[in-house]
């Protein structure tokens, strides 16, 4: 289940706020985890 941060970590992901590196942090995952939730969630990496 995703937890509000995580939740936040990808919408500001997405829309430019965060770099990949900030919004993982953010979310409290590793880089390949964020990068893997990004892929769970149809979202394309762009860092």
């Amino acid at each position: 289940m995703a937890t509000n941060g995580l939740l936040t970590a990808l919408t500001l992901y997405r829309c430019g706020t965060l770099t990949f590196g900030q919004a993982a942090t953010r979310a409290g995952q590793t880089d390949d985890a964020f990068a893997r939730t990004l892929a769970d969630y149809g979202i394309p990496a762009h860092d």
